[in-house]
């Protein structure tokens, strides 16, 4: 008993101390443990990482996904080299003899891939079109004007009777006319 708990005191130091050492972003032990086999993976892992920071929108509960969409890529990079060296059909022997074209695997593995990395591609806002949608997913958020959880809602009456002051309004990054706007004007007479 005494000695576990020995083990254990002196065992949680080295824990924190790679705890925070550790990179929240460093490559999955998946692509470091088979280097040459994912090679491409651990280069969109690298350029994916690099992307997401820049765009604010990276979180390390994200490794898994991100790592899915780099084996996907990886795999869809593959299928189609596949497919342009050997065609889209291949012969194929039967069992009498004869033989028959039928459509490359590849095709498959190629179609699989392309859904993944879409759909992972949707998650983080990785094209064009899916920046846009995220990006007015989350100015639609912003703009939701919500009371904090144990305070008064904005604009109601305090206990005072006073009313609260109005919130400032949040900046919509996809409304950009509210940075041209200007304040009303005072009372006219």
């Amino acid at each position: 008993m005494k000695a576990a708990a020995d083990l254990a005191e002196k065992a949680q130091p080295a824990a924190d101390q790679v705890a925070t050492a550790r990179d929240p972003f460093a490559a999955p032990s998946m692509f470091r443990s088979a280097p040459a086999y994912y090679a491409r993976a651990l280069e969109v892992w690298s350029d994916t990482i690099r992307g997401l920071r820049i765009m604010g929108r990276l979180d390390s509960r994200y490794s898994p996904s991100i790592a899915i969409y780099c084996v996907a890529v990886q795999e869809w990079e593959a299928a189609c080299k596949h497919i342009r060296q050997n065609g889209f059909t291949m012969k194929v022997k039967r069992t009498t003899g004869d033989t028959w074209l039928r459509p490359n695997p590849m095709l498959d593995v190629r179609s699989a891939a392309e859904s993944t990395i879409r759909d992972k591609a949707r998650e983080f806002g990785l094209s064009p079109l899916f920046d846009q949608d995220l990006l007015r997913v989350q100015s639609f958020n912003r703009s939701q004007q919500q009371g904090d959880l144990f305070q008064e809602e904005p604009g109601a009456p305090s206990e005072s009777g006073a009313e609260a002051p109005p919130r400032p309004a949040m900046e919509d990054p996809m409304d950009l006319m509210n940075r041209a706007d200007s304040a009303p004007p005072g009372k006219l007479n």
